[in-house]
């Protein structure tokens, strides 16, 4: 059967049965880039109180691009991979320098704007600018590795490359948006990554090869993951009266530009302790407040965190419990803030 078949009644489904999502209320390339952004790594139902809460601050590029950075990382508190928040800023600001507020029509101009890949750029341009460029994400690898039995390792570049190319003679010119979320749909729906594809009501099982062979669950083709890198940390919150000490990360690098309480290597009790005097710390009492576990992408965070009395602050920035909520934290640190109280 020929591979073009399966598009029509592919588009068809979608037409009937898409999610009523926010975004997809308008065809607005500020609306679309958002909501496409925010949901790298976040599930949709994650995405959708934090998106209709950032287009009531943002409504426009304008506005965003005025923003300060402290304010959009705010906004984001809580979506994790902040460099997303950063990139976002830093691309509004030149959209309204360089193109009067308003995101390229094309392509291969979105590729060369902060933050924006290969996917975003081709799920913009073919949702809101109608070109006909496909978007190749992890559900559409899933998709079309089941449906042509494909046995590329997705995990590799060269993979999702390969996929563009296909798609790309494939796409209809006439609707390609509506192409591009139909298999973005599938993917997130019905031929899902975790538990049972939904094969008896999927739109393309009559065309799909695995199922057809009874191999649905051989594909995709994935080498494991390398492990992740375990670091024990010690969280040291400083408390003097009704505040406590904060202080911001480096620009670079893993949470970057966001606040955070003294995140310090694990080292014993006494060495810390030792440590803090040093810097002209004087500690009246020590309690410990919990343990926590928090996964990033390459990395598990193994914290313990205490709270330590002082007599007298040091240099730097001291926020009582409810000025803390106006500085950008990671939300490694929101069982530490949970616990924390006027009273020690």
């Amino acid at each position: 059967m020929n591979q073009e078949y399966w598009i029509e009644p592919l588009i068809a489904w979608y037409e009937k049965e898409k999610r009523d999502l926010p975004w997809r209320k308008q065809q607005d390339a500020y609306a679309v880039w958002i909501s496409e952004i925010m949901l790298q790594q976040t599930r949709v139902e994650a995405v959708i109180p934090y998106y209709l809460n950032w287009m009531k601050v943002f409504p426009t590029m304008e506005i965003l691009a005025k923003a300060d950075q402290q304010q959009v990382y705010q906004m984001w508190q809580g979506l994790g991979y902040y460099s997303r928040a950063k990139n976002i800023h830093d691309c509004a600001i030149e959209c309204v320098n360089m193109n009067q507020g308003k995101l390229p029509a094309s392509y291969q101009k979105l590729l060369v704007l902060p933050g924006i890949g290969e996917y975003t750029a081709a799920a913009i341009s073919s949702i809101c600018f109608h070109e006909a460029q496909s978007a190749v994400d992890g559900n559409v690898l899933r998709v079309m590795s089941r449906l042509w039995m494909d046995d590329q390792d997705i995990s590799k570049q060269k993979t999702k490359q390969n996929l563009k190319r296909r798609l790309d003679l494939l796409i209809p010119k006439e609707n390609p948006g509506a192409f591009n979320q139909a298999l973005m749909e599938l993917g997130a729906t019905i031929c899902i990554p975790n538990g049972a594809a939904r094969c008896n009501i999927c739109p393309l099982a009559s065309f799909c090869l695995s199922y057809k062979t009874g191999k649905v669950y051989e594909y995709p083709i994935k080498t494991s993951k390398k492990s992740r890198k375990i670091e024990q940390r010690i969280i040291l919150v400083l408390q003097y009266q009704d505040q406590y000490y904060i202080q911001k990360r480096p620009s670079q690098g893993l949470l970057a530009n966001l606040y955070e309480f003294i995140n310090i290597e694990k080292v014993s009790q006494k060495q810390w302790k030792e440590d803090l005097i040093k810097r002209g710390i004087k500690i009246q009492k020590i309690k410990k407040l919990t343990e926590y576990r928090h996964v990033f992408t390459h990395i598990e965070w193994q914290m313990n965190g205490y709270l330590i009395q002082v007599e007298q602050k040091i240099e730097g920035i001291w926020v009582t419990k409810k000025q803390m909520e106006e500085y950008p934290f990671a939300s490694c640190y929101t069982p530490f803030k949970n616990l924390l109280t006027e009273s020690f």
